[in-house]
């Protein structure tokens, strides 16, 4: 394992300890029932049980206006993993990021584009154009890189002129890894399943660790071939 893999799962072992840290804060903070706390939880997962449509839409439209993806899909894993079987819940789940991943493309490859285009020449500037051979690459060196949330990363990849087709392409691929982990995990939290759990954080990690390999493959090739 090399540098920067070893970097990519201290930053995913590091958030997960994050998100740990802010919920303990939070418990001790407002000392909420357990009882009614559950009683809550379960009253959100009954209700989202007979709308299923209404989270679908929530995955496909929020993500896209900076609400945060990864709490969607664990909750589309708690409310349908047992329901529907995993396999159905990521087809399920896949399809809402897809379409959110479309029209945030299009938002920012169309209107936002041309408006940054004209900001830019009034000011002397222009867009560099990315030649069409590194196009693949830099979509998913994009989608790879820690730090941007998901929808800067649409917008950014909009902006940047590559086509849809690979702009689908190497997002699908990403967030379909990234996707089965949290809805896995979000299944444990119905289910109970500490084995549950692990898996959906094995998941993350490892898809954390194999992707900055990739990445740092790609960022080489595209140095050499320039």
């Amino acid at each position: 394992m090399d540098n920067e893999q070893k970097s990519r799962l201290k930053q995913i072992l590091w958030m997960i300890a994050g998100l740990g840290a802010i919920v303990a804060l939070l418990i001790l903070i407002f000392q909420p029932d357990p009882a009614s706390f559950k009683s809550g939880i379960l009253k959100i997962l009954d209700y989202l049980e007979t709308r299923p449509l209404l989270l679908w839409l929530g995955i496909a439209v929020l993500p896209g206006m900076g609400f945060p993806i990864s709490p969607l899909l664990m909750l589309s894993g708690a409310v349908f993993g047992d329901a529907m079987g995993m396999a159905s819940t990521l087809a399920v789940a896949i399809s809402a990021v897809i379409l959110n991943m479309a029209w945030t493309y299009w938002v920012a490859a169309y209107p936002a584009r041309k408006i940054a285009v004209r900001l830019l020449r009034h000011f002397g500037y222009e867009i560099p154009e990315l030649p069409k051979h590194h196009h693949l690459k830099f979509a998913f060196i994009v989608r790879v890189t820690p730090g941007p949330p998901f929808f800067v990363q649409n917008y950014l990849l909009g902006l940047s002129g590559i086509s849809f087709r690979v702009y689908m392409i190497a997002s699908t691929i990403v967030h379909s890894i990234y996707c089965s982990g949290f809805l896995i995990l979000g299944d444990s939290f119905t289910s109970g399943s500490y084995k549950t759990a692990l898996v959906g954080l094995a998941v993350l990690v490892l898809a954390g660790v194999g992707i900055a390999w990739l990445r740092k493959r790609a960022v080489n090739e595209t140095d050499i071939t320039d």
